[in-house]
């Protein structure tokens, strides 16, 4: 191969290194400002629907036709929906089952589930964290409303469709730059661009991983509504 030849491909390959590098900049600044919802909170899409009565003992009746329901929700819209519910009953066991029962009946499970107290004083309690599938969160809700005296509901609606377009733009953009970086890695003539072209594909593998391993928890974010209860039992006062 004559000198002229072998001088100006290495002169491509160094200017294709050059703007993957300063794509692999970007692609690492962009990725911290998408996931700042993650610790900053993804926008409000809804407030509070229920507040705590002012008398003690008064029940709160569940507004079934909320607004804040998924499946009244603008189609393509990614929004994660939580409530949390505070209940008390004089029938402790019985409303604990028809939760459990409940939860299982909506194909949803229980992230996680705390207890305490004493069955001979009657102070037993029981907080349960469930996941219930977005489509029956609100019949999920009217369920937990038979089950018990509901003393609080807050709902509450988080619209995180930019966030979650931006990180899958974000994502096929890194798949476009490693196919790029492929394509040199076939090109490469010495053992040093070779190496180059190697540690560039790492890092950019290594943001694919980070993006994708955020679009599957905003995904299980918005397929499944989080639903905390906490129910308390109440004795039964005898004259």
């Amino acid at each position: 191969m004559k000198k002229s030849s072998v001088v100006f491909r290495a002169a491509a390959v160094g200017a294709a290194l050059c703007l993957t590098l300063a794509l692999a900049g970007c692609g690492a600044d962009s990725y911290a400002s998408s996931t700042a919802y993650m610790t900053a909170g993804a926008t409000d899409y809804g407030t509070s629907a229920k507040m705590a009565p002012e008398e003690a003992g008064q029940g709160v009746q569940l507004d079934t036709d909320s607004t804040l329901d998924p499946r009244q929700a603008q189609e393509g819209r990614k929004i994660i929906y939580t409530a949390s519910l505070s209940m008390e009953s004089t029938d402790f066991e019985g409303t604990r089952a028809a939760l459990l029962t409940a939860v299982e009946d909506c194909d949803g499970y229980l992230e996680s589930t705390s207890q305490g107290g004493s069955a001979e004083y009657g102070t037993r309690y029981v907080s349960y964290t469930a996941r219930i599938p977005a489509e029956r969160y609100r019949e999920f809700l009217g369920l937990a409303d038979e089950a018990g005296n509901v003393l609080y509901l807050n709902e509450n609606a988080q619209d995180i469709t930019s966030s979650y377009v931006d990180v899958e733009a974000r994502l096929a953009a890194l798949k476009e730059q490693r196919d790029r970086l492929n394509a040199l890695a076939d090109k490469a003539e010495t053992t040093a661009d070779l190496l180059e072209i190697e540690s560039q594909l790492s890092e950019v593998q290594y943001q694919i991983e980070s993006y994708t391993s955020q679009m599957r928890l905003m995904d299980n974010q918005v397929g499944y509504s989080t639903v905390d209860i906490q129910l308390e039992e109440v004795r039964t006062l005898t004259p």
